[in-house]
């Protein structure tokens, strides 16, 4: 339901003023996309874009329980995609989850909020590595070498 719903706005043809609610982000987004853009990256895009849209037809709700580590759930207070339904179970179902309210974005926070955005994800990466550091003796290994930052790899 929830997927059919999203590709009939998809379809509108002002879904952008949907999702974006401050006219100057509107208006940077707007000009973006009317900018030249390389036909390599634009592929890329649109093979990003059909998965997305493939994960809006299955419920991912039921898979928030699944979350057991440190989680921040980012959302605008004009947000047309993200209901007070997911944020209750996102509240009740992840144990070490919290919920950031951006009131005067929509559900592109970060062309609206994008210096707050920044900060507040740069926060999230710098308690997840603590966290790493303090459950697990470390952050992960590096999936380009196998090493941890300032070490040697080990097996």
């Amino acid at each position: 339901m929830a997927g059919q719903v999203i590709g009939r706005l998809a379809e509108h043809d002002r879904y952008d003023e949907l999702c974006i609610h401050q006219p100057g982000a509107l208006a940077r987004w707007l000009e973006s996309q009317a900018s030249p853009f390389p036909e390599e990256l634009r592929s890329r895009a649109q093979a990003h874009q059909e998965q997305v849209m493939k994960g809006f037809l299955e419920p991912v709700t039921p898979l928030l329980a699944n979350v057991t580590v440190p989680a921040t759930l980012i959302i605008g207070g004009h947000d047309p995609v993200t209901g007070p339904a997911q944020v209750a179970a996102f509240e009740r179902l992840v144990p070490n989850g919290r919920v950031v309210r951006f009131p005067d974005a929509a559900h592109f926070v970060q062309l609206e909020e994008p210096e707050a955005y920044a900060d507040l994800v740069t926060h999230a990466v710098t308690q997840a590595r603590r966290w790493w550091r303090r459950w697990l003796g470390g952050p992960p290994r590096s999936l380009a070498t196998g090493r941890r930052r300032g070490g040697s790899a080990s097996g």
